[in-house]
């Protein structure tokens, strides 16, 4: 059935056409403008400029400033700015005029007569939060089925050049001298329920990158939710509290600073003060309306030991007519000490319509955008832009438009100044330390927009010695479809042999996630067919006269595609011929120096034994089949970007190999992560595996697992598993496996009642893994992971056993998510 309305004839179609039209052409030349300030002339940023009875609103900019398009005619506005008096003005509007309206608000004048002292000494404020907390999944659930736009703005400003960055609200940030990032995207949003809206960008404008889409999603800060919002540092991920969450008595004092009259409602405010310093909590004031107890607004800080001090703002609007308050503004801003770093970003919700046609999207679309999103010239923002321009973003976008030969990007230019400071737009210095930070993250270092240099060029091991590894990567796009085109070598000194392999990569239909990849090579690769043994760590404990790596020769050819046959459920194809080599040791080096030190030989060590292989040749087709029910996906320019969903993972692979070696065998995985509420999250994954048939398997072809004998936590799985005592090898197996892992984060739950710990934002972990296979015994760890809200790492402490017997105990850091 069709999702949009059918009309009886052209002529009342055209009609409406025309009313749409000559309506939109009123509503661009007629409205209000003005200034929101306080008392002491300050300019009030982000006061909301609402037109009573309509659900129809704007925002002041930075500077204090608002325009409204409205049709002719009379209305009620009301201003409105946290902690200040509301002042409604009766205005009329005549075509063709922008009524200019200058407010300047008072200090809210609170009242405490009306508070109610308990006998038992109760503290006031208790009974108002805790009935925010009763109610606050209701009105969590109540907006579905809502239609409105979304107008967003992110701005930052720093006074000198820097290397590292921030990723501000899911846009990813490089502070630079001058306005290094300035964006406004306006969307369309269909709200279907509490956990599934589709957001559809209109458009998008981000200075200085014509070419480039705004990255800025539609935020609102909603603290009717226990964890309104997170804050991730390398291993750490910082989930805040909400005043109102049903654990929020263990985190916050409340103080009821009075009341005021809105409306015919009472409203309360209360303050919420931390009662730890520990960079998950709120300080400042929430609103909330007696009897209802429904939020009002909010003004609250944050401040965070790893990312600094950041302020909030919140507030709803209500439409009388069908009897709920509805998201309107949010603000999030994030300053330095002397202003030396500024990033702002502001949300707005409008024109909201109960009556919307749901989109011809699938209700798993979280956000669409199209090519057209760029094409809206200075003209059109300069009509449908809902919040004003201040002059320092009027003058960046004009200089924008001189440097590009005088294309208007944004704004009108014929009545701005475009004599800026040297400061007002960021300044392209210090790249090679935006380089160097990009390769350390991600391993390649930038030569150009589309080449990339490998940048793990060097490392040790006990087969070929020092190794030098030198690889090129391109990235480009042919009729709009990615390709990459990638190529590494390696020499080793002590081995004297010198190893190369390429491979192209490219996408076949990017709205299925189709791609293919073909890949050749004479290379060295681990005996566990994975990279469970970090080449920069083997080196460093290589060097300390542990040889963890084991590596083969690898001749092979290699092909591969994946596509989606429907959304959730993707299946990856893959085939191989490979020629198959032993290795030995050809170096003792160590830092020690000692010449006649003896390394473990270039074996697995399987069960107690070293096992070697002769030269093999394998032909391999394998078929891995994923399900993800209700996948959230975004749909970029025609990409699918997969997402995820509430709803488990499951996973199937099937390996059939032939020639030299048979066989053919399965792995299947579930795996899933949950919410407990105050007690926490917990994440677990179980995968089985098996051989159906076999035949002159190698140690290659076993099922080997990702253990750990090194420091650093680790991250990788094998199978769906991983494993952080487990020696390398030690349990693999050509026979069945069993395997479990489960994590438990209690956020800052265990050590809430300790005060030192608390204050120092103290968060706890469990974990506990499991491996059986054809052995006796299985295989099991348990462990605990502290960390604090102040240090961006983790560190945990494992206990391994095998059956019941002690096998060794192991601290590891994580220094990355999981």
């Amino acid at each position: 059935m069709s999702n949009y309305h059918s009309f009886k004839s052209k002529s009342s179609f055209l009609l409406l056409v025309l009313l749409a039209i000559t309506f939109q052409s009123i509503a661009q030349t007629s409205g209000i403008k003005g200034t929101v300030s306080a008392e002491d002339a300050a300019t009030l940023p982000y006061a909301n400029v609402i037109v009573l009875g309509k659900s129809i609103g704007t925002s002041t900019n930075f500077d204090g400033e608002f325009t409204l398009p409205l049709p002719p005619g009379k209305y009620q506005i009301s201003f409105q700015f946290v902690g200040y008096r509301k002042e409604v003005v009766d205005v009329e509007i005549v075509p063709d005029t922008f009524e200019r309206l200058d407010v300047s608000l008072k200090v809210e004048k609170l009242l405490l007569d009306a508070v109610e002292v308990r006998p038992n000494g109760e503290n006031p404020a208790h009974r108002i939060i805790r009935g925010a907390q009763a109610n606050k999944e209701k009105y969590l659930k109540e907006i579905k089925g809502v239609g409105f736009k979304a107008y967003t703005k992110l701005f930052g400003k720093c006074v000198e050049n820097r290397t590292g960055s921030v990723r501000f609200l899911g846009t990813l940030l490089e502070p630079m001298k001058g306005i290094f990032y300035l964006s406004e995207s306006v969307s369309d949003i269909y709200q279907y329920s509490r956990s599934e809206k589709t957001e559809e960008l209109m458009a998008s404008l981000t200075l200085d990158r014509d070419d480039s889409y705004s990255q800025n999603y539609s935020n609102f800060i909603e603290l009717y939710q226990d964890h309104p919002m997170s804050i991730n540092a390398g291993a750490v991920t910082n989930r805040i509290i909400s005043p109102i969450s049903k654990e929020a008595f263990s985190f916050y004092e409340y103080e009821l600073k009075g009341n005021f009259e809105v409306d015919d409602k009472i409203v309360y405010k209360i303050g919420v003060y931390p009662k730890a310093e520990n960079g998950i909590t709120f300080e400042g004031d929430i609103y909330i309306i007696d009897k209802s107890w429904r939020l009002y607004e909010s003004q609250l800080t944050l401040d965070n030991p790893l990312l600094g001090k950041f302020e909030l703002s919140s507030s709803y609007i209500e439409d009388k007519a069908h009897s709920i308050w509805l998201p309107f503004a949010c603000s999030v801003s994030l300053k330095e000490e002397d202003d030396e770093l500024i990033i702002y970003y502001h949300n707005i919700y409008y024109e909201f319509d109960f009556d919307k046609t749901v989109p011809p999207y699938s209700k798993e679309a979280r956000r669409i955008v199209s090519e057209e999103v760029l094409e809206k010239d200075s003209a059109w923002w300069h009509q449908i832009r809902p919040i004003a321009l201040t002059d320092e973003e009027k003058r960046a976008y004009a200089a924008h438009s001189d440097n590009n030969k005088g294309q208007s990007v944004g704004t009108k230019t014929d009545s701005i100044s475009t004599n800026s400071s040297d400061s007002l737009v960021s300044e392209k210095s210090n790249q090679l330390g935006r380089k160097l930070m990009y390769a350390i993250n991600t391993g390649e270092f930038p030569l150009n927009d589309h080449l990339f240099l490998q940048s793990n060029f060097f490392s040790f091991n006990t087969i070929e010695g020092g190794v030098i590894k030198p690889g090129l990567i391109y990235r480009n796009e042919l009729n709009r479809k990615k390709y990459e085109l990638s190529f590494s070598s390696r020499y080793g000194f002590a081995s004297n042999t010198f190893y190369a392999k390429a491979g192209i990569d490219f996408e076949i239909n990017p709205a299925k996630l189709s791609k293919a990849s073909l890949s050749a090579g004479s290379y060295v690769e681990q005996i566990s067919d994975n990279q469970s043994i970090s080449e920069y760590w083997n080196m460093a404990y290589s060097l300390e006269s542990e040889n963890l790596i084991k590596l083969y020769k690898n001749n092979f050819v290699e092909g591969a595609f994946q596509t989606e046959l429907f959304n959730g459920l993707d299946v990856v194809l893959k085939s191989s011929y490979e020629v198959r080599y032993p290795l030995q040791n050809n170096s003792t080096y160590n830092w020690a120096k000692e010449d006649e030190y003896t390394y473990t030989p270039n074996q697995a060590l399987i069960n107690g034994e070293y096992v070697d292989f002769d030269k093999t040749d394998l032909v391999e087709t394998s078929v891995l089949i994923s399900y993800k029910h209700k996948r959230a996906f975004n749909l970029i320019k025609g990409r699918k970007v997969p997402l995820s969903s509430g709803f488990p993972l499951l996973r199937m692979k099937v390996d059939y190999g032939q020639l030299d070696v048979s066989y053919l065998r399965y792995v299947v995985n579930i795996s899933d992560n949950w919410s407990l509420g105050k007690l926490g999250q917990s994440k677990m994954g179980v995968s089985y595996g098996d051989y159906l048939s076999k035949n002159n398997l190698t140690a290659i072809d076993y099922f080997h697992f990702m253990g750990n004998q090194t420091f650093v936590y680790q991250n990788q799985e094998q199978y769906g598993l991983s494993y952080q005592t487990l020696s390398y090898y030690n349990r693999s197996t050509s026979d069945y496996f069993l395997g479990a892992n489960f994590e438990h984060d209690f956020n800052a739950l265990l050590f809430s009642w300790i005060p030192l710990l608390k204050k120092m934002g103290v968060k706890s972990y469990v974990m506990a893994n499991y491996l059986q296979t054809n052995l006796p015994d299985p295989y099991t760890e348990i462990g605990f992971g502290l960390s604090s809200s102040f240090i961006p790492l983790r560190v945990n402490y494992h206990w391994g056993f095998n059956g019941n017997d002690f096998v060794r105990s192991q601290i590891t850091i994580s220094v990355r998510p999981k």
